[in-house]
């Protein structure tokens, strides 16, 4: 066993724990057997790690491609279904209930188009059964007209035309 093999064997690099020397490549760099974090071997060329190019088995490359894809990871969420069914109503035209929305005017602020703002404004739903309000019924959107209340409560809050017996 070299002096070399002395040192490296056990060393940490990133995730990348040095188990022992396997070989070496046809241009003579040492091949070392390496346990990753997350339970994986592999065998990496010596300059690969002191150089810090490979830190895992390739999981840490996965971990980092996830995190650039997930946004929020609130997607399924029963706030997220508010903040969708909202937009729809206010923006989309062939919505069911976009002429008492957006058709008369009714918009979501600038600073909800984005899940992550109106969830940092509005938190949690703290109500089993709740809905999103507008305190005023003319305006649109936006954090300081909107609250969460419980769906029987505003389902009485509807701006509906009523015809009269005759």
């Amino acid at each position: 066993m070299s002096i070399h093999t002395k040192v490296i064997v056990g060393k940490k690099y990133g995730r990348l724990t040095v188990l022992a020397r396997v070989g070496s490549t046809a241009r003579g760099a040492a091949l070392w057997s390496c346990l990753c974090d997350c339970g994986t071997k592999k065998v990496q060329r010596s300059d690969q790690l002191t150089k810090g190019t490979s830190v895992s088995c390739g999981c840490y490359r996965q971990e980092q491609a996830s995190l650039r894809n997930k946004t929020h990871g609130l997607t399924n969420t029963f706030e997220f279904s508010v903040w969708t069914a909202m937009k729809k109503r206010c923006s989309y035209e062939k919505h069911p209930r976009y002429h008492r929305y957006g058709g008369r005017g009714i918009t979501v602020c600038k600073r909800w188009e984005k899940f992550e703002n109106f969830y940092a404004d509005m938190g949690k739903c703290p109500i089993k059964n709740g809905s999103i309000e507008r305190i005023n019924n003319d305006k649109g959107y936006m954090p300081s007209n909107c609250k969460w209340i419980l769906k029987t409560e505003q389902s009485r809050n509807r701006n509906c035309v009523r015809k009269e017996n005759i």
